[in-house]
């Protein structure tokens, strides 16, 4: 008998679980609909008038000018970080919330809230920035790479 990878088990496992848990569906699959541009119903259904102001790019305000530029001009970008990291928490109603000056730091952080063991596996796309697979190693991780489709890159 030929050993498998995990790789392999993992997509055979994925195909067998997806035919038994689709077959019910596939059988009463509603008939196809027009695409809008063809005559069928359009998806979004929002007045004209509504959709321009939904849309309109950049969405900010002489009040969001006139801070970007109290921050530049008092050269104090920090100062401001424990307002905005309450204001963000309070509207997201998040229980936890922290500004990040990028997404390597923001995933660093996130390792270190994980506390995850030493050898934890962590799947993670392998045509991406290094970052994602780096962070976890900082912590002992071990990245799984999930392949792609080399056409389409995803």
């Amino acid at each position: 008998m030929k050993p498998h990878s995990r790789r392999t088990f993992i997509k055979t496992g994925a195909v067998a679980t997806a035919g038994l848990t689709l077959a019910d569906y596939a059988f009463a699959a509603p008939p196809v609909e027009k695409l809008a541009l063809a005559g069928g119903p359009k998806t979004v259904t929002v007045a004209s008038a509504r959709l321009g102001a939904l849309t309109k790019w950049p969405r900010y305000g002489e009040a969001e000018k006139k801070a970007l530029c109290d921050l530049l001009d008092n050269n104090e970008f920090y100062q401001e970080l424990p307002l905005f990291e309450k204001e963000w928490k309070e509207y997201t109603q998040a229980p936890f919330v922290k500004a990040h000056m990028n997404g390597s730091s923001a995933l660093t952080s996130m390792y270190f809230a994980l506390d995850l063991p030493p050898g934890s596996e962590i799947m993670v796309p392998s045509y991406t920035f290094v970052t994602a697979s780096l962070a976890m190693r900082f912590f002992d991780c071990v990245p799984v790479f999930i392949d792609i489709d080399p056409k389409t890159a995803t």
